[in-house]
């Protein structure tokens, strides 16, 4: 199991998987995480779109279908692009997979998608169990991030 029982609430890998490819990623599964993860398995999804030269990017640590440790979705310039043409490319894919928490996290990162103030430094928050960070970068590309709390004893 995760480091801590560290697992966020109402988050299921089946449901990131599903939601990633209806949004035209491409998905994969696999053993292993990162340092400190030590039995876990990694879901994968990328995508491309070359209109708004966007690259997507998916990764959900899991320790079983039902157990998600965290969840990160960036949106940055392909290779070779110097930005994102596409202003609606980032929520485009952060939205939906935020939802999957629930109504309150969709709404968190709605709000801050567009929100300067996380350009200076990421905008956080904690709660239901969960720490929410949105991160932008200098080309347009934006960093959503979703990881469980230790559960207070």
């Amino acid at each position: 199991m995760p480091p801590e029982n560290r697992l966020i609430p109402g988050l299921g890998v089946e449901d990131i998987a599903t939601t990633a490819a209806s949004l035209g990623l491409e998905c994969e599964s696999a053993r292993g995480g990162p340092a400190g993860f030590l039995g876990a398995y990694t879901l994968g999804c990328t995508g491309y779109d070359p209109e708004a030269h966007a690259e997507f990017h998916v990764r959900a640590i899991f320790w079983t279908v039902d157990a998600v440790s965290d969840l990160d979705v960036i949106v940055r310039p392909g290779f070779g692009d110097p930005s994102i043409t596409d202003p609606l490319s980032p929520p485009h894919v952060i939205l939906p997979l935020a939802a999957l928490r629930n109504e309150a996290t969709r709404a968190w990162a709605e709000a801050r998608i567009e929100d300067s103030a996380c350009v200076e430094s990421p905008c956080t928050v904690s709660f239901d169990g969960a720490d929410l960070v949105m991160r932008f970068g200098s080309t347009g590309g934006r960093h959503f991030s979703i990881s469980g709390q230790v559960p207070a004893s």
